[in-house]
């Protein structure tokens, strides 16, 4: 987007909007691309969170199996321990 800064000391540029309306209206401008790059910066948090529950999820399941299994089969079972 190309920010429009008026840079002169007239009230009015001559181009139908003052300085000022010129200048609301540019960060206005920015002020949606941020907040569009902020709901795009949730989402996008959002789905990995959701990526990682369901793993963690996955991978506690599959520890009880494990676990399960070496009982059953009265085998030595490790621990698995999850590093940060």
């Amino acid at each position: 987007m190309q920010v429009l800064v008026c840079r002169c000391d007239n009230i009015n540029c001559g181009c139908g909007l003052t300085c000022l309306q010129r200048q609301m209206k540019s960060r206005d401008g920015r002020i949606e691309e941020l907040e569009e790059a902020l709901r795009e910066s949730v989402s996008i948090t959002a789905e990995r969170e959701m990526v990682l529950t369901k793993e963690s999820e996955t991978r506690h399941a599959l520890e009880k199996q494990v676990h399960a299994l070496g009982r059953l089969y009265r085998l030595p079972v490790f621990c698995v321990y999850q590093v940060a």
